[in-house]
């Protein structure tokens, strides 16, 4: 006795012209329609997996070094004067080019 399952929720996604085609191809190669194409596809794929820049390891790592010589030197001193402030604003600008970076990939 086969069972059937009621699939009761639905979700809706929009695709370019190309996209479209290419699920239909890809639905079609396999021998489902596309439905059955995408969910077979998001069930058994696994998600991406984040892969660290070693180079960017590398420079958070000496920016961390360098604030922590800044914040020990302002404690040493008890205040922020231009050599420090010069070093802040180097680590900031620093993590902004990171950051930059690291959108562009």
């Amino acid at each position: 006795m086969k069972f059937k399952n009621n699939k009761d929720n639905k979700i809706s996604i929009r695709l370019t012209d190309n996209e479209m085609n290419l699920l239909e191809t890809k639905a079609s190669l396999c021998g489902l329609n596309k439905s059955a194409f995408t969910r077979h596809t998001i069930l058994h794929s696994k998600p991406p997996i984040h892969k660290f820049d070693k180079a960017m390891v590398v420079q958070i790592s000496r920016i961390g070094s360098n604030l922590g010589q800044v914040a020990k030197y302002v404690n040493k001193n008890e205040s922020i004067d231009l050599i420090a402030l010069k070093h802040i604003i180097e680590i900031s600008n620093s993590i902004n080019s990171l950051l930059d970076k690291d959108k562009k990939c």
